[in-house]
């Protein structure tokens, strides 16, 4: 396994399995702060920004396909460009979709977060 991969799930292990827990623990705030976020086009364009930075900044490091670690570091790469072009250019839609399954991304999203940061931990610490 590269280094890079390494470093990197060294990096969003604890920040998926802290948002996880945050998710699981405290689902109606995670949802005051999703509908707040999502009234304003202006905040959708700027995460839209952060997210696509960080994922050009993941993918220039980081775009191995080799090994399992190396797919799923590659591929939250590229779902953060996604991410970042769907808030960016059709904040509308996103906002339609997030708004009908807020409660199923809550729940999917703290679980998903929870078992990729797991992972990562996995992998550093074996």
């Amino acid at each position: 396994m590269e280094t890079e991969t390494i470093v990197i799930a060294k990096i969003l292990g604890p920040l998926y399995i802290l948002a996880g827990i945050v998710f699981l623990g405290r689902p109606k705030m995670v949802q005051k702060i999703v509908k707040e976020f999502l009234r304003e086009e202006e905040e959708l364009f700027q995460w839209g920004m952060v997210s696509f930075v960080i994922g050009i900044v993941v993918l220039q490091f980081h775009f191995l396909w080799n090994t399992f670690p190396e797919i799923l570091v590659s591929f939250l790469g590229v779902f953060a460009v996604v991410k970042g072009i769907l808030f960016v250019f059709l904040p509308r839609l996103t906002r339609r979709l997030t708004q009908k399954s807020i409660d199923l991304f809550i729940i999917f999203g703290a679980f998903l977060s929870i078992i990729i940061g797991m992972y990562f931990f996995k992998i550093i610490y074996t």
